[in-house]
């Protein structure tokens, strides 16, 4: 369970800000996360993706390289990391903990619940919806609605953002009526830009913005590597350090996270993309995790360490497959050929002969384009036997994205992983990632 402040250090009452870090535009990480967004669109199939990369610089400023950094997107859920600042600045206006709307903050930032969400945006503003008014009763009540707003605008957060809305279906309704309808069809609906996102997120990771509420805010930002509320996490080695906040709707796939690398190299990122894939969690936002893996091997070499991932062995283009395998291209593979190998035959197997540093704890994650008429159910294992499975996958679903496996313990330097069709459809092999566990004294 997440910690409260009663097992934090949190005051009741608002702290002095430290000043914001200076953010420096920097050619090279620029040319790295357009390198970066190119390889990974090359496999998607969606077409919209804006990002800004922040990345410490180790003496107290941060690097910044940005595509579309001040677009305007509809940002779905991201817009509750602006409600939760929102929200330990109004427990601090009354001198109270900044966990004092916890009951409502925590499923808004933890789950993403929009009907807690619609309570804390009532809460902040003191404005729950109206059904209709004058005029003038609207423009009040609006008024009281931008206090979200208002308060980015005085730390130079908010630029040319909208956040005022609700996120639906909520407290007040399935969808917007009344006052809040009126809201939408008169201002627009929320709108984040990934420059102005990552400052918020990088002001709560430096206390530069609500300073006694920190520890709080990041313990509710917390997510783990393959969980469903945060997608870079799958780019991400063993042993990350990872607070995100995300949002999906409509076809809107978008996250904004910070992370250290077991490496201490820190980063902040914010991307908005039409790449939502609107099948079963937690995979729909597993998607992301490709732009930070390529993003991880873009960096210049100055800024890249190259142990960060030097424990992966990608298992892509192989050689040895049997030969009653087709071998073709497709889009979304893994392989830097773009190739995969599939096979119709009832029950086939196909193993990878990994050869590993050393007997260990492994991390096993497997790649595939999605598709219909693949496999309903391969059966992943180790051993090579599918005696003992680690996972059994639908290849229909999902695309262009890594899928967690499990761990293993190799009592040797090799290991084999076996994929085998255990249901109708074909056999799909693109990929698989092997990752060693960090050792633990």
């Amino acid at each position: 369970m997440l910690a409260t402040c009663a097992q934090l250090t949190c005051t009741g009452t608002a702290a002095t800000p430290v000043a914001m870090p200076a953010i420096i535009d920097d050619a090279a990480l620029s040319h790295a996360v357009v390198t970066a967004r190119q390889r990974f669109l090359a496999r998607q199939p969606f077409d919209r993706f804006d990002v800004t990369v922040l990345r410490f610089d180790g003496s107290g400023g941060w690097r910044r390289g940005s595509f579309g950094g001040s677009a305007l997107a509809y940002p779905a859920s991201t817009v509750k990391l602006a409600y939760l600042v929102a929200a330990v600045h109004w427990c601090a206006e009354r001198s109270r903990p900044p966990d004092c709307l916890d009951a409502d903050v925590r499923p808004m930032v933890v789950e993403s619940d929009n009907v807690a969400t619609g309570r804390v945006v009532d809460a902040l503003s003191g404005a729950p919806n109206l059904e209709s008014g004058t005029d003038a009763e609207f423009e009040a009540w609006l008024a009281k609605r931008r206090y979200t707003e208002h308060l980015l605008a005085g730390y130079g957060l908010l630029g040319g953002q909208r956040v005022l809305n609700k996120t639906w279906p909520t407290n007040s309704g399935e969808e917007p009526v009344g006052f809040e309808k009126l809201s939408i069809e008169r201002i627009g609906r929320n709108a984040l830009a990934p420059d102005d996102s990552a400052r918020l997120m990088l002001a709560i990771e430096e206390g530069v913005i609500e300073p006694q509420a920190t520890n709080y805010m990041k313990s509710l930002l917390q997510r783990e590597r393959y969980g469903g509320h945060g997608g870079y996490g799958r780019g991400l080695p063993p042993g990350t350090d990872f607070r995100a906040k995300n949002g999906l709707a409509y076809d809107t796939l978008e996250e904004i996270a910070a992370f250290a690398l077991p490496d201490g190299r820190r980063f902040v990122i914010a991307a908005f993309s039409n790449g939502l894939d609107k099948e079963d969690p937690p995979h729909d936002v597993g998607t992301l995790g490709g732009f930070v893996e390529e993003l991880l091997a873009s960096l210049p070499s100055a800024d890249r360490n190259a142990d960060a991932w030097a424990r992966i062995s990608a298992a892509t283009d192989t050689t040895d497959a049997p030969t009653a395998w087709r071998r073709v291209a497709r889009r979304g593979a893994r392989s830097s050929s773009g190739a995969i190998y599939e096979s119709d035959s009832a029950g086939a197997e196909f193993s990878w002969h990994l050869q590993l540093p050393g007997p260990g704890h492994y991390e096993l994650a497997v790649w595939y384009p999605a598709a219909e008429g693949q496999a309903t159910n391969a059966v992943y294992s180790t051993g090579g036997t599918a005696d003992s499975p680690l996972a059994m996958l639908d290849q229909r679903r999902w695309n262009a994205r890594w899928l967690p496996l499990g761990t293993v313990e190799a009592a040797g330097a090799e290991l084999v992983v076996t994929v085998r069709n255990a249901g109708t459809g074909t056999l799909v092999v693109d990929a698989l990632r092997i990752v060693a566990l960090p050792t633990t004294h």
